[in-house]
C-alpha cells in the first residue's frame, strides 16, 4: 500500500431519496504531519480511525479513538503486534483484530473489542475446535459482534456472531448456518450486522467449484423471537457488502466487466447500481443509514482521493443519520459533490 504524505479524504457519497436540502459543515481535526485517515464515526461524533506516529527513527500506523478533543491509541495486547480496528459501536466500543507472527501454537489472528471507558481490550474467542478469529462489524448497542472463525483439519472458515452475557461479562460465540465449512470470500468482504442487531448478512460459499474457485452468494440470517438465527437466500450475485441498516438494506460493490461499482441490495434481491461522480469510473458503498424516511441514504467513496494536506476531517449533519457525508447522490443515476 502507497503511503502519502497527506490525508486521503475519500470522495463521499450519499444516496438520498430525501426531497429537503441538509447543511453540512467539515471540521479537520489536525493529529497527524503525514497521514491520518477516519474508519469509522457515530451519531456522537466519536470517531475511530488510524494515524502515523514517529517512533525513533521509524513511522508507523496506530489506530485511535477520538471523542471532542481526547484521543487515545489502541495498543495490542502482550504477545501481539498489530492492531486492525474495523467498526465502532454506539457506546464507543471498538472491534476489529490483533495480530502476531505467523506459526503461534494459539493462532495468529484474534478478534477483539476494545471498550472506550475502561480502556480495556477483550479477545473474542473462536469458535470450538478453531484457532483464529476476526470480528468486523458491531450492533449500535454494542451486544453483538459479527466476523469469523477459522480452524484446520479440516479447513474452515465460518461466519460467526458473538453475545455478550451481561451477567456473566463475556461474549460467547455462535456459529451461522452456512453450505460449506470454507468460506474464504468472508475475508474480501464481510460479515455485517444491523444497528438493531436483528439481520445479519454476508456472502459465503454455495459451492466449491475446484480447490481455488468457491461460487458465493449473499445471504441473510433473521434473528427470530426464539433468539434462532434464521438463514435465507438473497441473490447470486457475490456482492462485497460493507453495511445493512434495520431495514435489510445493503450497500457495497459489484464487479461490473473492469471495475468495481458501488450498489445497494434489499431483502427482495432488488439491486440497483449505484452512479459515479463527473470523470470517475470505479466506486464503492461502505455505509447506509437508517433513517426510516430514508431508506436508500449510502455511503461510498468514488475513484479518486481528495488531498487535505494531513488533516483529518469530521463532517457535520444537522441531521443525526447520516452523521459523516462529503458529497450526495440524488435520484439520479450520477453522482453529485456537495
Amino acid at each position: 500500500m502507497i503511503r502519502t504524505p497527506f490525508l486521503l479524504a475519500f470522495a463521499v457519497c450519499v444516496a438520498c431519496q430525501a426531497q429537503a436540502q441538509q447543511e453540512y459543515e467539515v471540521r479537520p481535526i489536525k493529529n497527524s504531519p503525514t497521514f491520518s485517515q477516519a474508519i469509522a464515526v457515530n451519531a456522537k461524533l466519536e470517531v475511530l480511525g488510524v494515524r502515523e506516529v514517529s517512533e525513533g527513527a521509524t513511522v508507523t500506523l496506530r489506530n485511535f479513538f477520538r471523542s471532542g478533543d481526547n484521543e487515545v491509541f489502541i495498543k495490542p495486547p502482550q504477545g501481539f503486534t498489530n492492531v486492525e480496528a474495523e467498526g465502532l459501536s454506539e457506546q464507543g466500543q471498538v472491534i476489529g483484530y490483533i495480530s502476531r507472527p505467523v506459526g503461534h501454537e494459539g493462532g495468529s489472528l484474534h478478534g477483539f473489542v476494545w471498550d472506550s471507558a475502561s480502556k480495556e481490550l477483550v479477545q473474542l474467542k473462536p469458535l470450538a475446535g478453531d484457532l483464529t478469529s476476526h470480528a468486523q462489524d458491531i450492533n449500535a448497542a454494542g451486544t453483538r459482534i459479527t466476523g469469523y472463525s477459522l480452524g484446520n483439519n479440516p479447513p474452515r472458515m465460518r461466519p460467526c456472531v458473538w453475545h455478550l452475557d451481561a451477567e456473566q461479562k463475556v461474549w460467547q460465540p455462535l456459529e451461522l448456518s452456512s453450505l460449506q465449512p470454507e468460506n474464504p470470500f468472508l475475508q474480501a468482504s464481510r460479515v455485517v450486522i444491523s444497528p438493531n442487531g436483528k439481520l445479519i448478512a454476508a456472502c459465503i460459499t454455495e459451492e466449491k467449484i475446484s480447490e481455488l474457485i468457491y461460487d458465493s452468494s449473499l445471504f441473510v440470517w433473521e434473528c427470530n423471537a426464539t433468539q434462532v438465527w434464521e438463514r435465507r437466500k438473497i441473490s447470486d450475485e457475490q456482492l462485497k457488502i460493507k453495511d445493512i441498516n434495520d431495514s435489510g438494506a445493503m450497500v457495497g460493490s459489484i464487479s461490473d466487466e473492469q471495475y468495481t461499482v458501488a450498489c445497494r441490495i434489499d431483502l427482495a434481491g432488488k439491486l440497483e447500481r449505484l452512479g459515479l461522480l463527473p470523470g470517475d469510473v470505479s466506486s464503492a458503498a461502505y455505509g447506509i443509514s437508517n433513517s426510516a424516511l430514508r431508506p436508500a441514504d449510502a455511503v461510498a467513496h468514488g475513484h479518486a482521493p481528495l488531498a487535505l494536506n494531513a488533516e483529518l476531517l469530521e463532517c457535520r449533519c444537522d441531521h443525526a443519520n447520516p452523521p459523516a457525508i462529503a458529497a450526495r447522490w440524488t435520484n439520479s443515476p450520477a453522482a453529485s459533490t456537495l
